[in-house]
């Protein structure tokens, strides 16, 4: 998956503090597995910062009407210069902080599975698949847990997210676990799986999210 910003408009508005206020298109270009497939996801944010207060606050928009929408309904004295030849910037994707990190513990709960790597870690609400070797295991497997325990210790050599697979983290040694992000009624809560990363760094994945419904 790629991640690209690019800044649109600047300027200034008031909801009740004056804000420093940017409107950005975000993207996220998403492949198969075999990179035969592409998919685009666009979404509109406006970032506003108080600097006197030194707060800052984000909102994310489906669509540039919606976006507009908001604008009008909160801001006032609202004045924004667009930027005449935007360029989208290539960002940071949080997971790619897991890349080169040990798998450091496993814990099983009733409702979840913890997946920690030395500090980042994911809440799985949906058991992943474990590739090991050339076998494959689902949590239906009587030797599910004890296989996945074999993976403390492992480095991750990447990890991704594909349009036909969902998540993905690869080990050094070829193994893998995969969490499907894209999953069916069986599943009897919005959550897929959260991530929990450095910099306050989160990311969750529900039922129905685009490009996974």
């Amino acid at each position: 998956m790629e991640n690209y910003e690019t800044l649109t408009a600047s300027g200034k508005g008031t909801w009740d503090k004056l804000y420093e206020v940017k409107l950005v298109t975000f993207t996220r270009k998403y492949y198969s597995y075999d990179k035969d497939k592409t998919r685009e996801i666009i979404e509109y944010c406006i970032r506003f910062c108080n600097r006197r207060k030194k707060c800052s606050d984000v909102r994310i928009f489906s669509t540039q009407e919606e976006r507009a929408s908001f604008l009008e309904k909160n801001f006032t004295k609202l004045n924004l210069s667009p930027i005449n030849t935007p360029e989208s910037v290539l960002v940071k994707y949080p997971l790619d902080d897991i890349a080169g990190k040990e798998l450091s513990a496993i814990t099983f709960d009733i409702d979840y599975l913890q997946i920690d790597f030395n500090g980042p870690r994911f809440n799985c609400y949906y058991q992943p698949l474990i590739y090991n070797g050339r076998k494959v295991y689902d949590r239906r497997d009587f030797r599910y847990h004890k296989e996945l325990c074999t993976f403390i210790g492992k480095k991750v050599s990447s990890i991704d997210e594909y349009l036909d697979l969902g998540l993905l983290i690869e080990f050094e040694d070829g193994c893998l676990i995969n969490v499907p992000l894209k999953v069916d009624e069986t599943h009897l809560i919005p959550e897929i799986v959260e991530y929990q990363g450095e910099n306050n760094a989160w990311i969750l994945w529900q039922v129905g999210d685009p490009p996974f419904e």
